[in-house]
């Protein structure tokens, strides 16, 4: 690579000047769910870090995960080329295909399910190296960066010299997706432990044991032999007594619990990636190309949106620093999406036009070339 030069001003380590504390873990519901955005809405001083702690928690759940996931990776699978004047810039192209790079391109894509991403870009060996500031330590609507997730001052990140190593994406005022989706993770949670202690309660069966009224000793002896025969629910009771359960319709309640956590599933695959189907089994195939078309629109306008960040943030940066951009621009490279079947009509009816070599046919329909000697269609290969 070619040597940088190196910008005037002194890098500031921003996230050598903040003291990071441990996540709060804790159990949440619908109602701190509902001060966390207050508190990150408030109009004297918003304080993101209750909610952002809940986020941390509500990415515990696998399913919002998997859908966050692919929504990335649709993006961070696509080709990524430097381009000036019609030609690959291999220099900087080189770059993109490395760790840190992809790296990068996950912070910016996360301002969208977070609302907000601050990166500190080093470029002390010539490479770009990204670090993410911690989001609680970040205050967008002010331009502050604080000491402390409690401090009400902070410095300005937008000045200079911090504006030269830092890249900045999403909306000052933007919670991202996860403040939507954290009302479905809760409700799923709460049908999870209430189908939990459903199966606890009415997944073993019920042990009765019953004694002479009068006899104590005999009753301890079973409370103690009936503890030691497992863990299901048990009861000693006198041969007086009078007992029965009421129990609900346990197929249909199990079916209940199912219903809830399959359409918080739904609800969390609409939000992120606009549609279900490709994340879930069921329907016709018409359907579902329909549902694929929508999450393919999703994934365009999230390239776009890495693109612009790229050519419109990025790109100044990296010439601060002394990379040679000239008026270079970030472009993904589209894979076609045809099928087989379709790009073989067109391929046959293009070679009754034109000439086309063998070689692309075995190349495109991954077909084992033939060896010297072999007969291929009546005639041996030489």
């Amino acid at each position: 690579m070619t040597k940088v030069k190196r910008a005037k001003g002194k890098q500031g380590n921003i996230i050598q000047r903040i003291d990071v504390t441990q996540i709060r873990r804790s159990s949440q519901d619908i109602d701190s769910w509902r001060n966390a955005i207050k508190a990150a809405e408030s109009t004297f001083f918003p304080r993101r870090s209750f909610l952002y702690d809940l986020y941390s928690e509500i990415l515990l759940d696998g399913h919002l995960t998997a859908v966050i996931e692919k929504r990335k990776l649709s993006v961070i699978n696509t080709p990524l080329h430097f381009v000036e004047k019609c030609k690959v810039h291999e220099e900087i192209t080189a770059m993109l295909t490395t760790e840190n790079f992809m790296t990068m391109l996950g912070y910016v894509l996360e301002s969208k399910i977070w609302g907000h991403s601050l990166i500190e870009l080093s470029f002390e060996t010539g490479f770009l190296v990204p670090t993410l500031i911690p989001r609680k330590h970040v205050v967008p609507s002010k331009g502050i960066i604080i000491k402390n997730q409690s401090d009400s001052n902070g410095f300005d990140f937008r000045t200079y010299p911090y504006s030269n190593y830092l890249l900045e994406v999403g909306e000052s005022d933007s919670l991202g997706l996860l403040m939507k989706a954290a009302q479905y993770v809760i409700y799923k949670r709460g049908g999870f432990g209430d189908w939990a202690q459903y199966c606890e309660l009415f997944g073993m069966p019920f042990r009765v044991a019953k004694y002479d009224g009068y006899d104590e000793k005999t009753r301890q002896e079973l409370e103690s032999a009936l503890k030691d025969a497992g863990s299901a629910a048990y009861i000693v009771i006198p041969k007086e007594t009078d007992l029965n359960f009421i129990q609900n319709n346990t197929q249909g309640s199990s079916i209940l619990y199912d219903q809830l956590i399959d359409v918080c599933n739904k609800e969390l695959s609409k939000l992120i990636l606009g549609q279900t189907m490709t994340t879930e089994a069921g329907g016709a195939l018409a359907q579902a190309k329909v549902h694929q078309e929508v999450e393919q629109e999703i994934h365009n306008a999230d390239k776009l949106f890495v693109r612009n960040v790229l050519n419109d943030k990025l790109i100044p940066l990296l010439r601060i620093h002394g990379f040679d951009v000239g008026n270079g621009k970030f472009i993904f490279q589209e894979k076609e999406n045809i099928e087989k079947k379709t790009r073989l009509e067109m391929d046959l009816k293009l070679a009754e036009k034109i000439e086309i070599d063998d070689s692309y046919f075995y190349e495109t329909y991954d077909i084992p070339l033939p060896k010297k000697g072999e007969a291929v269609n009546g005639s041996s290969i030489s």
